[in-house]
């Protein structure tokens, strides 16, 4: 699945109707400062070299959007010389630096989605930063223009600006539904042992799974560019590595039919294990693993971009017609038009079969 192509509303920020700020957060919020007393410029306190991941899951009202509401924003309480209290009457406003495509990012009820749109978040009102109206929780949200249970993810970046103080750095976070949530039943007391065993059993299951599920869809698709490679480099058959590489979907035995085979079993062999696999199962949603599997599946095409140079050229190619006197012959274009071989390339259907398969800049 390509993960920018996919994305529909991929973030959006919403003041309105947010749940209650609360008084422990296990993880922090974004928290909102000053690099000196009574000025300088806005910061932000927040480890985003550990956590740069804004995690959603799926809202279960809308296929296909996904949700969260963490993290919220915090005003920071005075810890010099790391970082300063905001001046009380501070408004706080978020701008768009830079967004992938396809995203929108919401706030109250200004929705941002180009670079150097921005909208206020909030007012620094009460000295503690508790009670202060900038400590919400507002809500991340993913849409998804496939269905519920696609793997989708992006990046936005963004800096804050307040009257009185300097712009803040540029700070980027990513969005995405493939991290699985944590397991609630070992936070919570009331679970029994035998919740708590099932559930870690259930993400032993899954991280087992995935591990065999990478390990074969990356042998599947190494054999098929290796044949590509051994047709530039060693003059093999084109029909064979053709027939090695079949991206038809209807054909079982087509690289992409034992791809999605494995996939299959994949799911099959968690939901064995974990039970049942539905909207509201524990530990994990049906949506939870599936989106999971399609984040460990983009990986793949993503090392295999890394390790074949100008791999969707080259598989387009080997795919495609030729253009023997200015029309297509074979391939996903036959009998169109062409001025050269490239117009007759499947670079758009390997593209469609591995979203997130990318090749590095042309170095030849």
């Amino acid at each position: 699945m390509n993960h920018r192509g996919v994305i529909m509303g991929a973030c959006a920020l919403l003041t309105l109707g947010v749940r209650p700020a609360v008084a422990q957060h296990a993880h922090g919020d974004l928290t909102i400062g000053s690099t000196a007393s009574g000025g300088g410029n806005l910061t932000l306190e927040y480890p985003l070299d550990r956590r740069p991941v804004v995690a959603v899951s799926d809202n279960g009202a809308f296929p296909g959007l996904f949700d969260t509401t963490d993290p919220g924003f915090m005003p920071a309480a005075d810890e010099p010389p790391d970082i300063f209290s905001l001046n009380l009457g501070t408004t706080v406003t978020l701008e768009l630096t830079d967004i992938d495509p396809n995203i929108s990012l919401k706030v109250n009820a200004t929705t941002l989605s180009a670079v150097g749109d921005l909208a206020a978040i909030a007012t620094h009102d009460h000295p503690d930063p508790e009670l202060s109206s900038l400590h919400l929780h507002p809500t991340f949200q993913l849409g998804i223009l496939a269905d519920a249970n696609s793997f989708g993810e992006g990046r936005f970046s963004f800096r804050f600006k307040g009257s009185g103080y300097g712009n803040s750095a540029v700070y980027t976070l990513r969005v995405s539904n493939g991290y699985l949530p944590p397991l609630s039943a070992l936070a919570d007391p009331l679970a029994t042992d035998d919740a708590k065993k099932q559930a870690v059993n259930c993400q032993k299951t899954v991280t087992k799974e995935i591990r065999k599920f990478w390990a074969k869809k990356h042998g599947l698709m190494s054999k098929c560019f290796d044949a590509v490679l051994a047709v530039e480099g060693l003059g093999k058959s084109a029909e064979s590595a053709a027939a090695v590489c079949d991206l038809n979907p209807g054909d079982p035995k087509s690289l992409i039919g034992k791809i999605a085979a494995v996939q299959a079993k994949t799911l099959a062999s968690i939901a064995k294990k974990c039970g049942p696999l539905s909207s509201s199962s524990t530990p994990f949603t049906d949506s939870a693993v599936q989106t999971h599997v399609g984040m460990a599946s983009c990986r793949v095409d993503e090392l295999i971009g890394s390790t074949y140079s100008n791999s969707v050229e080259r598989l387009g190619e080997i795919l495609g017609g030729e253009c023997p006197a200015g029309t297509c012959v074979g391939g996903p274009s036959d009998g169109a038009a062409c001025a050269d071989e490239h117009d007759c390339s499947a670079e758009d259907d390997v593209i469609a079969a591995f979203g997130c398969l990318k090749m590095a800049q042309a170095t030849d």
